[in-house]
């Protein structure tokens, strides 16, 4: 989480959204974000980014960097 808060976006994930995030990666039985994990990221990102600007600029290579920093 602090990797996705340290990007520049216009509203960042606080509490909730960390919490909804969470909620989700253990629905899909994710219990381990890895260096292969940014599939898993994307799929749930939804939960987790707000606007539409920032889910933009959440692209499939940032989304790889934060997972490999897992």
């Amino acid at each position: 989480m602090q990797g996705v808060r340290n990007i520049d976006l216009r509203k960042k994930p606080g509490i909730a959204e960390t919490l909804d995030w969470t909620a989700a990666l253990l629905r899909l039985n994710i219990s381990v974000i890895d260096k292969d994990g940014a599939e898993q990221i994307m799929q749930t990102l939804g939960t987790l980014i707000k606007t539409r600007e920032d889910h933009l600029s959440m692209s499939r290579e940032v989304v790889a960097r934060l997972a490999a920093a897992c």
